[in-house]
């Protein structure tokens, strides 16, 4: 962990601590907060609060070693880049099987959270314009097509402090109407109070979710000026982003009992607030989504030899279409995620479970 804070890191241009911490918060904070309430339906109250603690101190710890991974790999030789990726570090640590494991781990996160996302656009907007999800999905991927041949995080934060402001709305509107609802605490059974064994698993794969951001985490951090002060952005939103989304989650299970939906949107009134926060939602998610992609893209145009490592010469004129076909190629495939699994709970609970608990929980450590 020391190698945090050498001298290499320090004064390179790039992204400050501010808008670091904006980047991480938004990783955080996107549609995994309303799927919490009916996460807690699984995992019971004093369960789900008892594992989304412990999911949110493992994620710190991992996050912050994965990060110092990618400090220590940058001075293997066999690595030959100074900002080495999540597979490169694979490989630094077991060779070609530690990069196949990487490969496998990143490509399944990246496809299920970036899916989830996408389910939860082409869903909700399918709710709103009276079309059909798959309409909604060919309406929307030109857009995403665009974001995703964004080269820089540091476009990317104006629209993840705009997406912060359409979630912190949204949140609100959702706790004034559940406490609008009253409590229905007295009507929820024993066993969803203190631990629902029966559905627990489910329960971590979904709250997982919220802690999926691993894939992010070596570019946002990468891109840093001082990259000796990730910490500094970093402990401060996770332990934020934790505590407002437990006391959000635990809020409206109170308030909306056995009825809690697996999308706490779904528990909105009808009416024009309902259609506001979701549009805020359907915005929010969109500029996430890019921020999601952003790091596979990079290690798949590495892998092909289409951007340079630091210490090699720049790449042949033409890599800039080959680039952005790859791009295309991969937001069009997590379309097709959308497509074969088209619930947002059943989406997020896979990804979770899967993709947070190999990327985060077994290869980083």
């Amino acid at each position: 962990l020391g190698t945090m804070g050498s001298k290499t890191d320090e004064d390179s241009p790039g992204v400050g601590v501010s808008r670091t911490f904006v980047n991480i918060t938004k990783c955080f904070v996107g549609a995994a907060s309303f799927e919490l309430p009916g996460a807690v339906l699984h995992g019971g109250i004093i369960g789900s609060v008892i594992g989304i603690l412990l999911l949110g101190v493992m994620s710190l710890y991992t996050l912050i070693v994965l990060a110092s991974c990618g400090h220590l790999a940058a001075h293997i030789a066999t690595t030959k880049n100074k900002l080495p990726t999540f597979t490169e570090i694979g490989a630094a640590a077991f060779g070609k099987p530690g990069a196949i494991a990487a490969w496998i781990a990143v490509l399944a996160t990246t496809l299920g959270v970036c899916g989830s996302y996408l389910v939860f656009i082409t869903s909700t907007l399918a709710q709103l314009l009276g079309l059909t999800q798959t309409y909604c999905c060919a309406l929307v991927l030109p857009g995403l097509i665009g974001l995703s041949w964004l080269r820089s995080y540091h476009f990317l934060a104006p629209f993840s402090l705009m997406g912060l402001v359409a979630l912190a709305f949204s949140l609100v509107v959702t706790l004034v109407e559940a406490w609008n609802h009253g409590s229905h605490f007295s009507e929820i059974p024993p066993s969803m109070v203190s631990f629902n064994w029966g559905t627990y698993p489910q329960f971590v794969g979904n709250a997982a979710f919220l802690y999926l951001i691993h894939s992010v985490i070596l570019p946002t951090e990468q891109s840093m000026k001082k990259r000796s002060a990730f910490g500094v952005a970093l402990t401060p939103a996770l332990c934020l982003v934790t505590v407002l989304n437990l006391c959000f989650a635990v809020f409206c299970f109170v308030c909306f009992g056995t009825n809690t939906q697996g999308n706490i949107i779904d528990n909105l009134s009808e009416g024009h607030i309902k259609k506001t926060v979701q549009w805020s939602l359907v915005i929010d998610l969109y500029f996430t989504y890019a921020l999601f992609l952003f790091p596979v893209c990079e290690i798949l145009e590495r892998e092909f030899h289409l951007i340079p490592n630091p210490t090699l010469d720049q790449p042949e004129p033409d890599t800039t279409w080959k680039r952005n076909a790859l791009r295309s190629l991969l937001v069009c495939l997590t379309a097709l995620v959308t497509l074969l699994v088209p619930d947002f709970s059943v989406l997020t609970g896979l990804s979770g479970g899967f993709g947070n608990n190999m990327i985060a929980f077994i290869l980083t450590p």
